[in-house]
């Protein structure tokens, strides 16, 4: 069920209270802040601070959660921010039919490498970090809140905008025309 915008905005007191009652440090909540501080040197999120009432009055909270997961190197965590909790995904789903172009691009692509007696190669990208390079707009900021608990404590950051700004600009310079670009 896709949640209308209204809706959204108005339970968001609720969901905070929810979110914030059912929040506890774990083992590696430790980990989480060091996440974050890296995150904060790239840019990517604000500087952390403890949660207080100001950042309540505007922000929709989402429960920033550390996952294990078993590597070829070792135990590794990532931190994975909930935002189907606090309603933010079902708040973003598309209502419009995707479009991926037609095969035929397919084939031509796979024929002009053909041609030019090439094979296209695949590379692993840092998939790791992509979604801290999503832009968002400054005006929905709040939207984007993370919270996480340390030594009894409740931490809170966001999206930083000067990331997301030049984001935006690369979005900018590498779209095609008439393609959307996202809003500053």
């Amino acid at each position: 069920r896709v949640t209308p915008m209204g809706e959204f905005l108005a339970n968001r007191e609720q969901v905070n209270e929810e979110i914030l009652s059912s929040l506890h440090e774990s083992e590696h909540s430790a980990v989480l802040m060091e996440i974050q501080r890296k995150d904060e040197e790239l840019g990517a999120l604000s500087p952390c601070q403890p949660l207080d009432s100001s950042v309540l009055q505007r922000a929709h909270l989402a429960r920033r959660i550390p996952v294990r997961e078993w590597r070829p190197k070792g135990w590794r965590t990532r931190a994975v921010d909930d935002m189907t909790e606090n309603g933010s995904n079902p708040a973003t789903e598309q209502s419009d039919k995707a479009n991926n172009g037609s095969i035929l691009q397919l084939v031509c692509m796979i024929l002009f490498f053909l041609e030019a007696c090439q094979a296209p190669l695949m590379w692993k990208r840092d998939v790791q970090n992509a979604f801290r390079r999503l832009p968002i707009k400054r005006t929905q900021v709040h939207f984007a809140w993370v919270v996480w608990m340390l030594d009894n404590v409740i931490y809170c950051s966001f999206p930083a905008y000067g990331y997301a700004f030049w984001c935006r600009k690369f979005h900018s310079s590498v779209a095609p025309s008439g393609s959307p670009v996202f809003e500053h």
